[in-house]
């Protein structure tokens, strides 16, 4: 269940606040009515809600709950293998993303002496492209993109045996390899 409220600063915010949770209420008092009508059931230990805001923004936790059970408020929350944060900074998934490349980065840094430089292509684009690629939408546009675009020059140096401070540039477009900016 997906419920989205969108805030505005005002002078008012703990008027906007007190009616946002009441609509949250009423909209999650008609969910279970639902639920209990077609027999199932929510698991509260699982279930819990995102209150999206803008960076400096405070916001008073709504309670929401039904017949004394109360769903919690988590500042992010894991939605089909992306970590989507409250204030949409993608700084999560980012660094749950970074420890994957470098293991990455290391698979290709050991396959090196045993394959020539094609196999280490292919090998770029199921490890390390696969996971670069999954919810770039998302998160393609945040400042802590720095990091993986700097991992991902580091896997290219390390299929073309370039030197560490050498430029990607060049290298990209002799492997055909689009940088993360350029996605």
């Amino acid at each position: 269940m997906a419920v989205v409220a969108r805030l505005r600063k005002s002078s008012a915010n703990s008027q906007i606040d007190s009616a946002i949770g009441s609509n949250i209420n009423n909209v999650f008092l008609r969910f279970n009515e639902w639920l209990d009508a077609n027999l199932l059931s929510l698991n509260y230990d699982k279930t819990q809600y995102v209150h999206f805001t803008s960076k400096g923004t405070f916001f008073q936790d709504s309670v929401i709950g039904y017949n004394n059970k109360f769903i919690s408020v988590a500042t992010n929350t894991k939605f089909l293998g992306i970590i989507i944060e409250n204030k949409l900074s993608w700084k999560a998934h980012i660094d749950q993303l970074i420890p994957k490349l470098c293991t990455a980065c290391y698979a290709i840094r050991t396959l090196k002496p045993f394959m020539c430089q094609e196999n280490l292509k292919s090998v770029y684009y199921s490890y390390f492209h696969s996971l670069i690629t999954y919810g770039i939408i998302f998160w393609g546009n945040s400042s802590h993109r720095i990091h993986v675009f700097r991992l991902q020059k580091r896997v290219i140096r390390i299929i073309t045996g370039s030197r560490p401070r050498d430029s990607c540039r060049q290298l990209f477009k002799k492997l055909g390899i689009l940088p993360l900016t350029l996605q």
